[in-house]
């Protein structure tokens, strides 16, 4: 594989490329495979069995929704409605993963681990354990 684009890795046509311009990436992904590099998304982890109780009152989207392998987009915002991050929470049947703005992982568990009172929920930043 070799770089089509910012963050972007294609194989075209079962050989390497030099996709440059947008045409040729497009053509690339389409026609073959295509890799976004997301490294730089923060990712963290909610346990607990208040996990998707707590986040339905922290977020905009109705999370308690999701069944296992479903996700959706939300926003977490304050108490004044000011949005604090765009974030994806995913659905799986132990744990809530959470895909966080870049370099905001610790800032928003800390924002959201404020308003964890007696709810059983747990947070984890999970950045160096999984590659996106």
């Amino acid at each position: 594989m070799t770089r089509a684009g910012a963050g972007t890795a294609a194989l075209y046509n079962g050989a390497m490329s030099t996709a440059s311009g947008p045409a040729e990436q497009y053509r690339a992904v389409r026609d073959a495979a295509g890799v976004i590099d997301r490294s730089s998304v923060g990712k963290a982890e909610v346990e607990g069995r208040d996990r998707a109780s707590f986040l339905q009152g922290m977020l905009s989207n109705d999370v308690k929704a999701l069944t296992s392998g479903q996700g959706c987009a939300a926003a977490f915002l304050d108490a004044h409605g000011k949005v604090m991050a765009l974030l994806r929470v995913y659905a799986l049947t132990d744990r809530l993963p959470l895909e966080l703005p870049p370099g905001l992982t610790q800032k928003t568990l800390l924002l959201l681990d404020k308003y964890l009172i007696s709810e059983k929920a747990a947070f984890e930043a999970m950045d160096e354990a999984y590659a996106v």
